[in-house]
């Protein structure tokens, strides 16, 4: 089965509807006036005759029926502890935040929910995704915050002449951390991640 966007539709009457068009699933060839066109992944012409076209409709159908919710949502958390070190890691070795980074945490956390739920994708996977990137991204710039105030204070001993560097934690809500958290470039960047992370387990449509 090919994997198509959105957009099928017969051939109108004129120049192509008496030309011959290749079904892409069953490879048999048949009239243009007969066929169903849309874009393929690298947005060139595909054809469907009228009974692959039905057969190809029905398995997309089924990609959105019965997901197992609850194991997407445990590898979707799983992807996401996982992508979420990746990016604490990523930013605090290289002191920068890059949108490729949000894209790879996007991906992999939403390849992940659409293998948890047994292959299957929409609306409610779509959300599940989003809200598992958009969580994973607050914990992870939480710990780069409380990151760069810790090396804040080791570097100015004379400011916090008790502190030597141990563990501290504060509340993710303070105004502090928020302020940190929230800047016009990060959100944007977030935005990438999130947008990612809704747009693969979308439902697929010819």
């Amino acid at each position: 089965m090919e994997n198509q966007n959105a957009g099928s539709e017969k051939f109108k009457i004129g120049s192509k509807a008496n030309t011959s068009a290749i079904c892409a699933q069953c490879q048999k060839e048949v009239l243009g006036k007969d066929a169903y066109t849309y874009k393929g992944k690298d947005n060139s012409e595909v054809f469907l005759c009228e009974a692959c076209r039905g057969e190809v409709e029905k398995a997309l159908k089924s990609e959105t029926e019965n997901p197992n919710v609850v194991m997407a949502a445990v590898l979707g958390c799983i992807a996401g502890v996982v992508a979420g070190i990746i990016w604490y890691f990523f930013s605090i070795l290289t002191g920068y935040q890059i949108g490729y980074i949000a894209i790879g945490v996007g991906f992999i956390i939403g390849w992940a929910v659409i293998l948890g739920s047994g292959h299957k994708r929409g609306a409610i996977l779509q959300i599940m995704s989003a809200v598992i990137t958009l969580v994973t991204l607050f914990v992870a710039e939480y710990f780069m915050t409380l990151y760069y105030f810790r090396r804040y204070m080791l570097e100015n001993t004379a400011e916090f002449p008790e502190y030597h560097g141990e563990m501290f934690f504060v509340s993710p809500f303070s105004p502090d951390i928020l302020s940190s958290i929230f800047s016009p470039m990060g959100l944007v960047i977030w935005g990438i991640g999130i947008y990612f992370a809704y747009s693969i387990p979308k439902s697929r449509a010819i």
